[in-house]
Parts: structure tokens; C-alpha cells; sequence
């Protein structure tokens, strides 16, 4: 199978009809899942001069393990926050005029970018539990959110019909449920399982938090008992 990759640098410039297919969502999904069979990892580096600016490197491991090339992604963005196939998602801490900063998502693969609407919660999104997924289901990208004032989950799918944010009820239905303090825990990234299933840990050696991305349903996983 061509990479995806080759297929979109080289083929989207033949004539128009090309570069909208190449480019279109559908077939960005179709093959960034399907062509995981080299290993890829992202390399942040903060900016020396502006702490708001971080540039991304992809370092990418040959199919045995022996050799690696690194490609300069982008020279200058936000934080990145997640990342599942070629999309990952980002938060750009230079603040808008209500002191908030805002969620994109960006694509490797074909450089564009979306920026999402702003949450609910106002959140500034500095230490909150954000992540991107992929529905095998639905064959749709989705967004989860979580911060630490907040009971529910909230949920944007890429490309959704409503186009916002949904919310759906989180593990813990009283403040006295958490098994953390309010005050001072903060929400992690989410550590991402086969695209899918998302952990977030909860300051417990008990249990951590997750939800499937096809179901949207949160629950607790806890920990074997190793005796």
C-alpha cells in the first residue's frame, strides 16, 4: 500500500478532482488508520523566547527498529495536548480577548487546521484532561475534555452534525466522590489506547478513570490485585 503521506505530497497536484479526494476527511481516516505500521513519536521543544510558542518534530522509527529519521512538522504552534494517527490537538495559550485560550486540532498529513468553539466551562485550558480519539464505529474523530471544577465529560466530534460540544455525565456524582482534592489536582493527558479507549489518572492507586470513545461512557478501571 502507498503511504497516505507519499499519496497527498505528490498526487494532489494531477488536477482538481485529485487534490479534493486526496485532501477530503474520509480519506485522511480511511488510510491514517490503516498505516500504523511504522512507529512515529512526537518531539515537543519549548520556545527560547516565547514561552507561549513550541515547535514539533516527528521522529519515525523504520518497520525494524534500527534506523529513524526526524522531519521538522511545524516550526512554531501551542502546546500539543494529544495525538491519534496524523491528527493532533493543540492548545494555543496566547489568550483571546476573554483571557481564554482555544483548542485546535491540526493535520499532519494535510497541514490544515481547525480551531474548535470555545468550551462551556470557559475553561483556559492550562491543566485540563484533553484528548482526540478515533470512533471505529462512526468512523469520526472526537474530542474529549475534562476539567477539574466540572462533574461531565464534554465531547466534540470532528465534522458532527451539531457542530459543539456535547456534554455526558462523568464518573463521580458528588464532590465527596472524588478520591481528589479540587483545589489543587489538575487533570492530565489522557494516556490513549489503540486510538480508542482513553485512562486519565486520578491521584489513586485504586483505579483511574476511562472512557471508550465509540460509547462515550466513563467508568472506572481499577488496578489487578498483585498481592
Amino acid at each position: 500500500m502507498v503511504p497516505a503521506r507519499y499519496l497527498y505530497n505528490t498526487f494532489r497536484f494531477v488536477c482538481n478532482s485529485w487534490n479534493d479526494m486526496i485532501s477530503s476527511a474520509q480519506f485522511t481516516a480511511r488510510n491514517t488508520t490503516v498505516n500504523q505500521a511504522k512507529s512515529e513519536l512526537f518531539i515537543q521543544i519549548a520556545s527560547t523566547w516565547r514561552k507561549q510558542d513550541y515547535k514539533v518534530k516527528l521522529l519515525e522509527m523504520d518497520h525494524k527498529g534500527l534506523d529513524f529519521k526526524t522531519e521538522d512538522s511545524f516550526p512554531r504552534m501551542g502546546k500539543l495536548r494529544s495525538s491519534c494517527d496524523d491528527l493532533i490537538l493543540v492548545v494555543n495559550q496566547n489568550r483571546n480577548k476573554n483571557g481564554i485560550g482555544t483548542l485546535y486540532v491540526q493535520n499532519l498529513l494535510t497541514k490544515s487546521s481547525l480551531s474548535l468553539p470555545r468550551c462551556p466551562s470557559d475553561c483556559r485550558h492550562e491543566q485540563c484532561g484533553a484528548g482526540i480519539g478515533f470512533d471505529h464505529s462512526k468512523k469520526q474523530y472526537k474530542v474529549m475534555h475534562m476539567c477539574v471544577d466540572q462533574f461531565s465529560y464534554k465531547i466534540f466530534t470532528l465534522g458532527g452534525s451539531d457542530d459543539g460540544w456535547k456534554r455526558i455525565p462523568g464518573p463521580f456524582d458528588e464532590s465527596y466522590d472524588r478520591p481528589f482534592n479540587g483545589e489543587t489536582f489538575r487533570w492530565g493527558v489522557p494516556m490513549l489506547i489503540n486510538g480508542q479507549v482513553m485512562h486519565w489518572y486520578v491521584d489513586l492507586d485504586e483505579y483511574v478513570v476511562s472512557m471508550n470513545v465509540s460509547d462515550e461512557k466513563t467508568y472506572k478501571t481499577y488496578f489487578p490485585d498483585i498481592g
